[in-house]
């Protein structure tokens, strides 16, 4: 799912505010514990940004990003 979302590469945040490997949105970030380890996504480290998008992905599912269904 990275290679898909950020081409593996922990991006900066793009015109939506989407930011790091998965290019998780501010609100989401925040609202999963995100904050806790950065501002945002992208300034935190690989392992932080997993353990984020794996309680996204507990909570939301695959719909929570493009590459893997979403809208």
């Amino acid at each position: 799912m990275v290679q898909c979302e950020s081409g593996g590469q922990n991006l900066p945040p793009n015109s939506s505010g989407a930011s790091g490997y998965y290019q998780i949105i501010p609100g989401t970030w925040q609202a999963y514990g995100g904050s806790q380890y950065a501002p945002s996504a992208y300034q935190a480290t690989p392992q932080q940004q997993a353990a984020v998008a794996s309680r996204i992905w507990n909570s939301a599912g695959p719909s929570a990003w493009v590459c893997a269904g979403g809208q």
